[in-house]
């Protein structure tokens, strides 16, 4: 699988501080690393909204609410502090560790 190198896009720097940034890249990551035929679709459906919406945070566009954030960690099963305050390693990310079914067949 292609590493994935997060960079954040020239409009939204002005508007994000690290936080966001290792939130956007993250949440890219952990849906890519652990369910990599997972569309953004499917998983917006998953927690609760829009592609669209959905696709912002991703891409670092838009801010996530604190609920949302709080769903994507109980969904990945990982802290929220380690998914907005560091870039999380791709060794770290184990599908083992997931407690829920195969989100492909959900």
């Amino acid at each position: 699988m292609k590493e994935l190198k997060c960079t954040l896009p020239d409009k939204a720097q002005v508007y994000t501080s690290g936080c966001e940034f290792y939130f956007a890249c993250n949440l890219k990551r952990l849906r890519l690393s652990l369910f990599p035929r997972m569309s953004q679709a499917r998983l917006a459906k998953k927690l609760g909204v829009t592609r669209n919406t959905y696709a912002g945070y991703e891409s670092g566009k838009r801010l996530p609410p604190a609920w949302f954030v709080c769903c994507t960690a109980d969904y990945f099963k990982v802290a929220v502090d380690e998914l907005i305050g560091q870039e999380l390693e791709k060794e770290k990310l184990k599908y083992e560790n997931l407690t829920h079914s195969d989100p492909e067949t959900d």
